[in-house]
């Protein structure tokens, strides 16, 4: 039932929760700029950091709800526990060791896979506050019957039929750049979320109840997340992908909180059920068998108050981190057993000393203003991780320091007392992981340079040879043709057309080497200009085909590396053109397309020939990977590699829509503003070859 709240402090919360969609919308702006590319390793840590969480906070609901039955935290211990094994199976099944295993890329499983997760909580979150609206209109009750084997059972059979979803059936694309929104579908658990928490602002709770307070914040870091973020990504562990996997564990962490001051108000049950069963023992003495039997009834009280007690503990003792929660005066009140083994300390040696013996000298010093700035402002934050990325450490007992991350939450049990509780986990291992992957990755680079220097000097040392076979032949050609019977020219025929194909072989490796070696300046680039150039080189191979090139009228200017993009739309369009044949409508046709985007240049070209089956989209950039033979249609196969190889040195992308017998269309992004990491990739090279 509501009851009137104090109009400061119902004030107090809605400048807090207008100030937190500002500071949302503000990282979400500063995020939209920022250039991050995670990795698989970092999205399975994350997710099993998300596992752990889900699982503490669905754990946490539903002590509280058989605590005292109310739906909600009924709805919201299901929907976390749910989500905890779709989350646990979401980091389990996008780990590079099961790509093989299922029918769907990466690309696909991953991103479909989390939509799964959030879409599973936010459903249970809206309907657990549908339930609380419909208690409230019957006569304001605090709860309507609810089945709990009908929810627990539901909830495993949604869980069971994403798992099998995800392991028998082929999942469509996740991600559409042509789209503003990079990836919609994350609009379907947004519209949950967003149902969930205006239901709750309305039904009001809120205004007087710590945990629906904490409820709102959580739903709000869950909604701004899904719109703001995961729905702006573009590609696997950009940006927003990583900042929404983040605002994700933020979320649980806010739910943790309200779970938590919930359970901290069970503790203080139980100490003042302790104090009265006192009292009454003082009391009953004298008394009658009346008053022994109210003396085994509070026995009995105690006893659940004690045993609800002791789960709260067993669940703070299995968290696989360590949890140091600290008082107003900086003083340890509480650790679990993790916390005595990653730092050395027994429990004992920690409670009620400063929490600076776990800080390395050179930061303890400043570390209590820091503590008295944070009380003055307090807040849920992660330290140790995230955007953009910053080291923090931890000392064991002995001295030795160690890289931890670190998740604060606030506890707030009333105006004057707060509690800070802290989640550290070590990540020496994720550290020295990343290091080796580093190490590894300018190993690889290194190689990379040396190979692409050995192609290049020993294709150019084979031209000589080649020219000296080429030169005899036609020599003996023109001068002992009749020296030679039909079978004889037919192999001197042959001998001439093999040294032409490994020279076009070596022109194209030579080529390839260029495109990688070759650091050209960017310059402005009249594209229309640049594709009369290529007609122009093309204008005979274009009148034997008979083929219709149509150029559009809006080609913008753009900055590039004019040699390597000349390069993409010759062999586009010598591509298109070897390819197209005449049908139905008319002679052979291609296009050139342009869309601008608000980061892109998008070129297309479009042809009407054989196409392409989409079992081979991928393989077709390969280097010298042909999907016909030569004597039907010329070529080495180099030409789309070194057409992807000049996209990704642009820090562009490029994709193919075909289908066999429905001509073809080649898309292509280039960066507006590509200079300055091209400029950094440069200088990297420069600095290795030195």
């Amino acid at each position: 039932m509501q009851v009137n709240a104090r109009p400061q402090k119902v004030r107090l919360k809605v400048i807090r929760y207008f100030v937190l969609c500002t500071l949302l919308f503000i990282a979400f702006l500063i995020a939209r700029k920022m250039e991050w590319q995670g990795n698989k390793m970092l999205h399975s840590l994350m997710e099993v950091i998300a596992t752990f969480l889900a699982l503490i906070v669905g754990i946490l609901a539903l002590i509280r709800f058989y605590t005292k039955k109310i739906n909600i935290f009924l709805f919201i211990g299901a929907g976390f526990l749910g989500t905890a094994f779709l989350d646990g199976y979401h980091a389990l099944v996008t780990s590079a060791f099961f790509d093989l295993y299922f029918p769907s890329p990466p690309t696909s499983l991953i991103p479909w896979s989390w939509v799964a997760s959030r879409a599973f909580l936010s459903f249970l979150m809206a309907l657990s506050w549908w339930v609380s609206f419909q208690a409230r209109r019957h006569g304001d009750l605090p709860q309507l019957h609810v089945s709990e084997w009908f929810v627990f059972t539901g909830m495993g059979a949604a869980t069971l039929l994403s798992f099998f979803f995800f392991v028998f059936y082929p999942l469509p694309r996740a991600y559409y750049p042509e789209l503003f929104f990079g990836r919609p579908e994350e609009f379907v658990p947004a519209i949950f979320f967003g149902i969930a928490l205006l239901g709750y602002l309305k039904l009001g709770d809120w205004r007087e109840d710590a945990f629906h307070d904490w409820l709102i914040i959580s739903l709000i870091v869950g909604f701004m997340g899904q719109v703001m973020f995961m729905s702006l990504s573009f590609r696997l562990f950009d940006t927003m992908f990583d900042a929404a996997h983040l605002l994700k564990k933020i979320s649980y962490i806010c739910m943790m909180q309200g779970l938590f001051i919930a359970m901290f108000d069970l503790f203080k049950q139980a100490e003042s059920g302790e104090s009265d069963l006192e009292r009454a023992l003082e009391g009953t003495q004298a008394a009658t068998l009346q008053g022994w039997k109210d003396k085994k009834a509070l026995k009995e009280e105690q006893g659940k108050l004690d045993k609800q007690k002791k789960f709260f503990e067993s669940v703070v003792e299995s968290s696989p981190n360590g949890i140091v929660m600290v008082d107003g005066k900086n003083e340890i009140i509480l650790v679990n057993q993790m916390t005595e083994a990653l730092f050395g300390y027994s429990r004992s040696e920690l409670l009620k000393q400063p929490v600076e013996i776990l800080i390395p000298h050179q930061f303890s010093k400043n570390h209590p203003k820091h503590m008295k700035a944070f009380h003055k402002a307090p807040s849920t934050r992660m330290m140790g991780g995230g955007l953009p990325k910053r080291d923090i450490f931890a000392m064991r007992k002995d001295g030795s320091e160690f890289p931890v991350e670190i998740g604060l939450s606030v506890i707030q049990r009333d105006e004057e007392e707060t509690f800070v509780m802290a989640m550290i986990v070590d990540i020496s291992e994720r550290s020295a992981t990343e290091k080796r992957l580093e190490e590894e990755r300018k190993a690889l680079e290194k190689s990379n340079l040396e190979l692409d220097s050995f192609v290049y000097t020993a294709s150019h040392d084979l031209r000589a040879p080649l020219r000296g076979i080429n030169s005899f032949s036609k020599f003996i050609e023109e001068d002992y043709a009749d020296a030679f019977d039909d079978e004889g020219r037919d192999y001197l025929a042959r001998i001439r057309r093999g040294v032409g194909r490994m020279t076009q072989l070596i022109d194209d490796l030579l080529t390839l080497s260029r495109v990688s070696r070759q650091k050209n300046p960017y310059e402005a680039v009249k594209i229309t200009e640049l594709i009369q150039s290529v007609t122009e080189r093309m204008e005979f191979d274009l009148e034997e085909a008979s083929v219709d090139l149509v150029i559009p009228e809006n080609l913008p200017e753009i900055r590039c590396d004019r040699i390597k993009i000349t390069e993409v739309f010759l062999n586009l369009i010598n591509n298109a053109v070897k390819f197209s044949r005449k049908n139905k409508e008319g002679d052979a046709k291609v296009v050139i397309g342009y869309e601008e985007k608000e980061e892109n240049h998008q070129f297309s070209v479009t042809d009407n020939g054989i196409g392409i089956d989409p079992k081979y989209h991928e393989r077709i950039f390969g280097i010298f990977q042909r999907l016909h033979t030569n004597e039907e249609y010329e070529g080495t196969g180099a030409g789309l590699s070194i057409v992807k190889r000049v996209i990704d040195d642009h820090k562009g992308q490029i994709w193919i829509a075909s289908e066999l017998g429905k001509g073809a269309t080649f898309h292509f992004e280039i960066p507006k503003k590509p200079e300055a990491e091209c400029m950094e990739n440069s200088k990297t090279i420069t600095s290795r070859e030195e």
